[in-house]
């Protein structure tokens, strides 16, 4: 099955993330106690999202980071902390999440006559390729700003949690040149 996210785009994202998270002022700033809140509450219930939503949500970041020999989005719980997000995030944040979800649905329905959550793993790996694909194809459809969205939204989180940290520290520490693109390297 094809990848939707090359680990080096993901460490590209992630990176970008982190260093966004830790330098700019967004309205996503919370109590860290909060935050850790979400991930072990055994109660949990979405704030933001409907169950149809959160079942959604759930299917298309597991889709993105897939469990494998390491841990995956659900095991993050990774849509628990977009539905918390979410929850405090500006109106047009949330509603344009919303509709890329509902777009995520009725691309699946015209597809497959069914909601995305309906799908078979392999239908929905390939609805989402080909969303992601449609920007090389220079033909980018509704999905597309959605599934960006989505994919980095999903990346950020993911990584600012204990498994995508661990996972992406499982080499070591990057070497100070990690995304260096000078052709002659560093003294």
């Amino acid at each position: 099955m094809p990848d939707l996210i090359h680990r080096r785009e993901l460490l590209k994202i992630a990176s970008a993330a982190l260093a966004g998270l830790t330098t700019a002022k967004t309205n996503w700033a919370m109590p860290n106690e909060l935050v850790q809140n979400v991930a072990k509450a055994t109660d949990w219930k979405p704030a933001f999202f409907n169950p149809h939503q959160n079942d959604t949500v759930m299917v298309l970041t597991e889709r993105l980071i897939p469990r494998t020999d390491t841990p995956g989005a659900n095991d993050a719980k990774v849509h628990r902390y977009l539905d918390l997000f979410l929850s405090v995030g500006n109106a047009d944040d949330q509603k344009r999440f919303v509709d890329g979800l509902a777009w995520l649905d009725d691309s699946s329905k015209q597809t497959y006559k069914r909601e995305f959550v309906k799908c078979s793993e392999e239908e929905q790996v390939a609805l989402l390729n080909r969303v992601a694909g449609a920007e090389k194809e220079k033909t980018p459809d509704t999905g597309h700003a959605f599934f960006n969205q989505a994919k980095n939204m999903t990346s950020m989180i993911y990584f600012s949690t204990p498994e995508g940290y661990q996972e992406m520290n499982k080499l070591g520490p990057p070497p100070a040149t990690f995304g260096c693109e000078h052709p002659a390297g560093h003294a």
